[in-house]
């Protein structure tokens, strides 16, 4: 997936997208404000602007959003974020999040790995639905074990700087050798 937010900015009409319920786009308009900027099938709608009114699309669905749009005036400013989806049929995905779903940990030759989802990366969606808003990683985990193969995850870029994963803080150091006996 690209590696960086795209923003698509309209006047007027509409920005050329569709999404999935989960706000994965799934369609782009050939020739449209979206395909001209570089936006990708797959990626995340992460935020809409509606003239002063910025509005955090996480937890929304596609039809709620459509909805927002209806009922907001131009300009309208669209951004989005590169997503990773991770298909496991067998085992486990090679993925541990903290307690708000931001990636802190990846398996090494695991699914998640393969896939390229980085640390601070968000778990949004399970099984093409959506996680729930304040689903924590104990609640998640349980959903995962009370769910048969195959999983299908979906992640999303960390929006802000504040949400990338915090960096491994150094080992401490080792303890002092005790001193020698005196004979």
């Amino acid at each position: 997936p690209p590696t960086g937010e795209i923003m698509v900015t309209v006047d007027e009409g509409g920005a050329g997208f569709v999404c999935n319920p989960d706000l994965t786009v799934k369609k782009l308009t050939a020739g449209g404000a979206s395909e001209v900027a570089g936006v990708q099938l797959g990626m995340q709608l992460t935020a809409f602007q509606a003239g002063p009114q910025l509005h955090d699309t996480e937890g929304m669905a596609w039809a709620a959003f459509k909805d927002l749009c209806k009922q907001s005036s131009y300009p309208w400013c669209f951004t989005f974020s590169p997503s990773w989806s991770v298909s496991v049929n067998d085992g486990g995905a090679g993925f541990v999040c903290d307690a708000s779903l931001r990636v802190k940990r990846i398996t090494a030759g695991g699914a998640s790995e393969a896939a390229g989802v980085p640390l601070g990366a968000r778990l949004f969606s399970f099984q093409a639905k959506l996680i729930p808003a304040g689903t924590t990683w104990a609640d998640f985990k349980q959903t995962c074990q009370n769910t048969a193969h195959p999983w299908a995850f979906t992640f999303a870029a960390a929006k802000h700087a504040s949400e990338l994963a915090p960096a491994s803080s150094p080992a401490p150091a080792p303890a002092p050798s005790p001193a020698p006996a005196l004979a």
